[in-house]
Order: C-alpha cells, then sequence, then structure tokens
C-alpha cells in the first residue's frame, strides 16, 4: 500500500488504519516493522512522507526546495 498505491500522501492516513484496511494486528505489525526496519509504523509513515518531497525533485530534475 505504501509503494504501489502511495497512502501515505493522504496526511489523514494512519498507521492505524492501514492495519485495519489490511486485516493486520496493529501491535503485531509495528512489532514486525520495528525488528525489520528499527522504527515504528508510525515513524515509517512519518519517513515516508518528509521523503517525498526528495523524490519527487530528484524524479523530475528539479531545483531543490
Amino acid at each position: 500500500m505504501l509503494l504501489e498505491d502511495k497512502v501515505y500522501l493522504d496526511p489523514s492516513v494512519t498507521f492505524d488504519m492501514i492495519c485495519r484496511w489490511i486485516g493486520a494486528d496493529r501491535h503485531l505489525l509495528d512489532a514486525l516493522v520495528r525488528r525489520e526496519l528499527g522504527i515504528s509504523g508510525r515513524a515509517l509513515m512519518r519517513l515516508y512522507r518528509a521523503r517525498e518531497p526528495q523524490r519527487l525533485v530528484a524524479k523530475y530534475a528539479l531545483p531543490e526546495p
């Protein structure tokens, strides 16, 4: 959902909502993300959102903001 659908672009979408949409237990998915990536699910959402401007700058060869 994050990579393909880019649901993180909607600021109202939360990690908890994504867990409900995919039928995953929030605590278990958060633990998996922490184990694999070393950050919480909520932090992962913030990271995707923070990096989106950088991705667009690189993709379209835009000047840095």
